[in-house]
């Protein structure tokens, strides 16, 4: 790795190297903002029912006095459901089994103490909203060891109702600061309104933080996903309000080298829903996980963001066009609400920048690129190193941090494999590194419960281990997008002007604006600082100050273009279905799904090799119909709470011609590794 990466993580200590009973040392814990006496939960709950937004409400919708008293019943009921509490005794005997499990099944858990001592030393004057990546359930449990090793306080930490209902545990985590939430109540008014004053003190009475992800869920696919600004705007109320004086907003990025959750988020991906959340579950996984070894985790908190810095440089914010009238009258605008929407796209950008790539995310994009290319029978061992080196190189080029050991390689690579050997395996130095085909039994699925079709078995043990390797590719797309678009861009022209350039990257960011969160106000830094990265990398050369042409040599084309070869195929294969299929009809997501993955099953079977596995993924499929609709290209009219689409015809056949020409550029004579054709290069 180089220098910079180096020092870097120099700074992460290994918290397991601590003392495995370190959640019963003493906890002093400094606070974001000093504010007295911590109220009680009660008092809390006190000062919600009390609130002059929440009474005026009950005002405008009660009937008469009978009814009023119900709904105050019936929000007594609702903030029990909801409210947190905070006991040491529970917080200290949850954390000593975490730290017990996290001992044995990884082999360091390393921690940013640079990064975290700078963020407690800047605590005392500001509420602090702490904002974690979500890659696993382990997540917000992670956090809240981290802050008590560190002296931090523990946040209260907004949490959905997956854990709320399982027996002993939901009341666990409440104990530790946790509140809960339903999923989707948008469109329930009375909880929506509850909910909001129960974030609103939160916020303004309490001195330990909050804690949520702005994700608003768990990427199954292990890349980022479009920040949900709900919460974010709730919680940032108070401060566009002008009640609290400002806000340090702290972006937390975590890295797992294996989630725990590896094999679920492929399942889930090809459509087999999770299964409920019990307590007994939750030990019968535990069990199951014992003796292995999920390798490394990196946690980061990223660089604050204080809003009064944050919107003063960047924007013409001003608070006291508020004051005017008293807060419970008032509501955010829509240009505070575009601030807010650009705020949680920065969150989750800094998030990404700090991901720390590790070996298996390099030995996926080999892996990966090998099998477009039909290289697959040439990957050595040996090869696999040399390659590893490249694109430590190209990932350090582009900016990315990279946690290798090149000085012991052979042992890294070789420790890395045996971690993820469900997946890919080697047996000797000179063999070849090969896919390990699963072999699951589906029998016992209930096929009423699935979210597409249920897959022949024959396409679920080629998907599976497709769909595992898929999942450590994608954590790396956040630095490989951009420069694959600009390829792509070029792959026809001996070369062109940067203004053409960066219009046709424009036009491939719009197409896959959700699948890779790319937010058009990015763009233009985006494409600038790739462009200079890609031209010092020499993949590009800059013909005079006007023109650019690629460099044809280049080592890590083919690894590009391949990196975003599977949503290409993904998108072409699906939007053929919806136009072919669906064109005459009123449909709903489901029905997309199922003429998609039956249509990809019988292509898979054939063995033709025109359709990639991911393509069979729903969250693919589901955010591809997200973008037809923000395009136009389909028109959506929501039902009964369900949204029905309908096809624009003429507007949809374009779409599908683009996404044909794109595949066409494509320098791979097929889109999946097991059939046997030689590339074009």
């Amino acid at each position: 790795m180089s220098e910079k990466s180096q020092e870097y993580l120099k700074d992460y200590k290994n918290l397991l190297d601590k003392n495995i009973n370190f959640m019963l040392q003493p906890y002093n814990p400094i606070v974001p903002i000093k504010k007295g006496r911590r109220p009680t939960p009660a008092e809390v709950k006190l000062r919600v029912l009390q609130s002059q937004k929440l009474n005026r409400y009950l005002d405008d919708v009660s009937k008469n006095k009978e009814d009023r008293q119900k709904k105050v019943f019936e929000m007594l009921q609702i903030l029990t459901e909801i409210a947190f509490q905070r006991k040491i005794l529970v917080i200290r005997t949850l954390g000593s089994v975490l730290s017990k499990l996290l001992n044995q099944l990884y082999t360091s858990v390393l921690i940013n103490e640079r990064s975290i001592n700078s963020l407690k030393a800047s605590f005392g004057n500001q509420q602090v909203i702490y904002l974690p990546s979500h890659r696993s359930y382990a997540d917000f449990m992670l956090m809240s060891v981290v802050c008590f090793c560190y002296n931090v306080e523990i946040p209260a930490i907004a949490a959905g109702m997956d854990f709320h209902g399982m027996m002993g545990i939901g009341e666990a985590l409440r104990k530790t600061g946790a509140f809960f939430m339903r999923r989707k109540f948008g469109e329930n008014d009375f909880y929506w309104r509850l909910f909001r004053e129960y974030m609103h003190e939160v916020i303004t009475f309490n001195d330990q933080g909050l804690e949520f992800f702005i994700e608003g869920t768990r990427s199954r696919s292990c890349k980022a996903l479009t920040p949900k600004t709900g919460l974010l705007s709730m919680a940032l109320e108070p401060y566009f309000m002008g009640e609290i004086h400002n806000l340090k907003i702290v972006p937390i990025s975590i890295s797992y080298e294996k989630p725990l959750e590896e094999q679920l988020f492929v399942y889930e991906l090809l459509g087999i829903p999770k299964p409920k959340e019990s307590t007994l579950g939750f030990f019968k996984a535990i069990t199951n996980l014992k003796n292995q070894n999920l390798g490394k985790i990196y946690f980061d908190f990223c660089e604050p963001i204080t809003l009064n810095e944050y919107y003063g440089e960047k924007s013409k914010l001003n608070r006291f066009a508020h004051a005017s009238e008293p807060s419970f009258v008032q509501t955010l605008d829509p240009y505070e609400l575009n601030l807010i929407t650009e705020l949680g796209h920065d969150v989750v950008r800094k998030q990404q920048e700090k991901i720390v790539i590790m070996s298996f995310n390099l030995i996926a994009l080999i892996y990966n690129e090998a099998t477009f290319t039909g290289n697959v029978k040439n990957l050595t061992f040996w090869e696999l190193e040399r390659k590893v080196l490249e694109l430590i190189h190209l990932f350090e080029g582009l900016g990315a941090i990279v946690a290798v050991d090149t000085k012991n390689l052979e042992k890294d690579i070789k420790e890395t494999i045996l971690i993820h050997q469900n997946i890919l395996q080697v047996k000797g130095s000179n063999s070849n590194l090969k896919m390990i085909r699963s072999n699951v039994d589906l029998s016992n699925i209930n096929a009423s419960k699935l979210k597409g079709i249920a897959l022949c078995d024959e396409v679920m043990n080629v998907a599976i281990p497709v769909v595992s390797l898929q999942l450590y590719c994608n954590p790396t797309l956040f630095w490989l997008v951009e420069p694959s678009f600009i390829i792509l861009s070029l792959l026809e022209e001996n070369e062109i002007s940067i203004k053409d350039l960066k219009e046709n990257v424009g036009k491939l960011r719009q197409i896959f604006i959700h699948e890779f969160v790319l937010y058009p106000g990015f763009s233009d830094d985006d494409f600038n600082q790739t462009l200079d990265n890609m031209i010092s990398l020499e993949i590009l050369h800059k013909t005079n100050h006007e023109t650019i042409e690629l460099n044809s040599n280049s080592k890590y084309i083919n690894l590009l273009l391949s990196a975003i070869a599977p949503f290409i195929n993904s998108y072409l294969n699906t939007s053929r279905v919806i136009f072919k299929n669906l064109q005459d009809k009123t449909f709903v997501e489901k029905d997309v799904f199922i003429a998609a993955q039956t249509y990809l099953e019988e292509e898979i079977l054939k063995g033709l090799g025109n359709v990639h596995p991911y393509s069979l993924c729903l969250d693919s499929i589901s955010l591809l119909i997200f973008s037809l609709c923000n395009a136009g290209f389909l028109l959506k009219q929501k039902k009964d709470c369900v949204n029905h689409y309908t096809i624009n015809f003429d507007n949809l056949s374009s779409f599908v011609e683009i996404l044909d020409n794109l595949n066409s550029k494509l320098p791979f004579e097929y889109n999946y590794f097991d059939v046997k054709k030689p590339s074009k290069l």
